[in-house]
């Protein structure tokens, strides 16, 4: 019995780097959008499409309007694999084939590959899903295959590497061994095997290579898939020996990092980028992060995708997600108030005390919380200053200033969280308020 399908479009994002936008582009009559809904549509195996939109909701709705299929409109993400995994939890099919929605000709073997690789995912989910190691029949064509698909791609170290010989419960433990010694010993031993009859069709670039490119490669140096898996498999042993060089409780300070070797600090960043949210790093994310440690200016930020924005403070790099700058709210005395990160006590002093997190104070009408504001300063022991200098001074990330507390009443000023209260503010004796601060939101939350 045939598995249902369903089959994910992805139509969210920017499609506009060619200078047009490719969804909406005119293929005599038909947008490129409406032939990849149409083609699959077509598609005998598809029981449903699941169509992943961002701000053009309007229009996918449109272009699906006439689709005879079950139709089902899901919100993007901030990358493409964000909005792919919103279209593949969404989805009821059996099996979830995905495709870039901007990919204007939706030929058979597109839609073939896209089943292919639906077919594979489910298999690895079945596989992994089991007890015990389970063995998969990988041999030493089909690494050398994958690595000479991935150099025509391109890749880097790590993708070179091809297939991991051990991947959660799932071992290849026939690496070294080239297709034609395993099917001699299938042969000699009379053990039945099946072939996939997807192996014969040029229609994906795997079997191409298999069909034109290994023999006459092999023509060269008949152990050519032997000596390219053990190539994958030793620059595996490399790659995992530079990324454990790389890990670090937390990410080292600027000077450490631009002194380090470029393999090691691109790995370092890698690392923190994915920590911090940008879940797919890109080369171009790394260099952009590696141009800030090299930057004359000690403030420097890059935008990255998932909201994320990373930032040189001075000799670290800081990255965390956009949150809007917190409205002023009148804090509850005596109780408790929540503002931005910060849970907020307000209660009846029995002493006084002062320090940057606790101030006691005799407020003038109603406590209020709010962020900074240009042209605020407060009087310390060491004399007034503006805010504005104080966090620079105590080197606060550049993103934290507009997050930071300053409690306020009728007259002004009292104390600012992390800085100390307002010198001419403090309560002198009581009565008075005793005003606490606790982090309520770890500083990097992803909420």
């Amino acid at each position: 019995m045939e598995k249902t399908v369903s089959a994910v479009l992805v139509a969210a994002g920017s499609s506009t780097r060619m200078g047009f936008d490719k969804l909406s582009f005119d293929l005599g009559g038909e947008t490129v959008l409406h032939r990849s809904i149409r083609a699959f549509a077509q598609c005998p195996q598809v029981t449903e499409l699941v169509l992943v939109a961002g701000k053009n909701r309007d229009f996918v709705a449109q272009q699906a309007a006439d689709c005879p299929k079950p139709v089902q409109i899901v919100a993007g993400g901030a990358t493409r694999a964000e909005s792919a995994k919103n279209g593949v939890l969404a989805a009821h099919g059996e099996l979830v084939a995905v495709h870039d929605a901007a990919r204007p000709f939706v030929s058979a073997s597109v839609i073939t590959a896209a089943l292919e690789a639906a077919a594979r995912d489910a298999r690895y989910a079945f596989l992994r899903s089991l007890n015990g190691k389970i063995a998969t029949a990988h041999t030493a064509d089909d690494n050398a295959e994958t690595v000479i698909m991935r150099m025509i791609r391109g890749t880097g170290l790590k993708g070179l590497g091809a297939i991991a010989p051990v991947s959660g419960n799932v071992i290849r433990p026939m690496l070294l061994i080239n297709r034609q010694e395993v099917e001699k010993f299938l042969l000699a031993w009379g053990l039945p095997h099946r072939e996939d009859s997807s192996n014969a069709s040029d229609a994906f670039l795997r079997n191409r290579i298999r069909h034109t490119v290994m023999p006459l490669l092999k023509s060269e140096n008949p152990r050519l898939a032997e000596n390219l898996s053990l190539m994958a498999l030793r620059l595996r042993e490399d790659e995992d020996f530079l990324a454990a060089q790389s890990d670090f409780p937390t990410l080292p300070g600027v000077q450490t990092l631009r002194a380090m070797p470029k393999a090691q600090r691109s790995r370092c960043i890698e690392r923190f980028l994915k920590d911090s949210g940008v879940r797919e790093p890109e080369d171009s994310h790394i260099s952009a992060v590696e141009g800030l440690l090299f930057s004359d200016k000690p403030s420097a930020r890059v935008n990255l995708p998932g909201g994320v924005t990373v930032s040189r403070e001075y000799d670290r790099l800081e990255a965390w997600t956009h949150k809007p700058r917190p409205e002023p709210v009148a804090l509850t005395c005596p109780g408790e108030t929540v503002y931005g990160d910060y849970r907020v006590t307000c209660t009846p002093a029995d002493k006084i005390v002062n320090t940057p997190d606790t101030f006691t104070v005799c407020p003038v009408g109603t406590l209020t919380l709010r962020p900074r504001e240009s042209g605020d300063v407060i009087r310390l022991s060491g004399g007034t200053k503006s805010l504005k200098k104080l966090f620079i001074d105590r080197k606060i990330p550049a993103a934290m200033r507009e997050r930071i507390p300053v409690l306020c009443d009728e007259q002004g000023i009292l104390g600012v969280y992390s800085i100390g209260v307002h010198a001419d503010r403090a309560a002198g004796e009581l009565p008075a308020v005793t005003v606490h601060f606790d982090v309520d939101i770890p500083e990097s939350s992803d909420d």
